[in-house]
């Protein structure tokens, strides 16, 4: 008997999903399985990784932190948030890029917010892998979560995930990726402007 309707879809969205996770920019690694989670199809989750920075001093990353800071340690796999004034700060476990080739280092900001994203490929996404859906509306099979943080490098961002359970691994394919809650406490105080500084590793982190 051949596949009907809904088993072909389901069979071409498996194939998309596993493209995305070799890409780079913005896309979720899927499952082993090659889905990516859906509503009410979301295996239990652990409990997420702490992040434990060494104590920290934002002096020693940005000029000033009026706007708030953001410092992200690829190698420990932690996000830093220095509220304004930088008085205090919370640390957040977060996804780092698979490899070398997929991360980008250096100083940046955040220059757009969008809650509840779409995500579209790349160009060069579009080039490599023709095969990949066009576009990918807000929802749960949207590998961006409900909220996304743009940075000033083209296609690059902090922002939620449909995979928690990728939380505290190398998982993306460039991005840096939250915990759905942590993404929303964050969303919700960093503003268009905040620095951004991403480095490969800090001594004693």
């Amino acid at each position: 008997m051949g596949m009907n309707r809904k088993s072909v879809l389901l069979t071409r969205r498996a194939a998309a999903a596993s493209m995305l996770a070799l890409l780079s920019g913005c896309a979720s690694v899927p499952f082993g399985d090659g889905r990516l989670p859906v509503a009410g199809n979301l295996r239990p989750q652990p409990p997420r990784p702490k992040a434990k920075p060494p104590a920290l001093a934002w002096r020693d990353h940005f000029a000033n932190v009026d706007q708030g800071a953001i410092l992200v340690n690829i190698e420990a796999r932690w996000l830093v948030y220095w509220r304004p004034g930088g008085d205090s700060y919370e640390a957040f476990p977060i996804a780092v890029p698979l490899n070398p080739d997929l991360t980008k280092t250096g100083e940046t900001k955040i220059v757009r917010r969008k809650e509840n994203p779409s995500w579209r490929p790349t160009p060069d996404m579009r080039r490599r892998m023709p095969g990949l859906p066009e576009f990918v509306g807000p929802g749960p099979d949207n590998p961006l979560g409900s909220r996304a943080l743009y940075l000033g490098w083209t296609y690059y961002a902090i922002h939620g995930t449909n995979n928690p359970s990728s939380i505290g691994t190398r998982a993306t394919s460039g991005c840096f990726r939250m915990h759905p809650d942590d993404i929303v406490w964050l969303f919700d105080r960093a503003a268009i402007g905040t620095p951004v500084k991403v480095i490969e590793s800090l001594p004693g982190a």
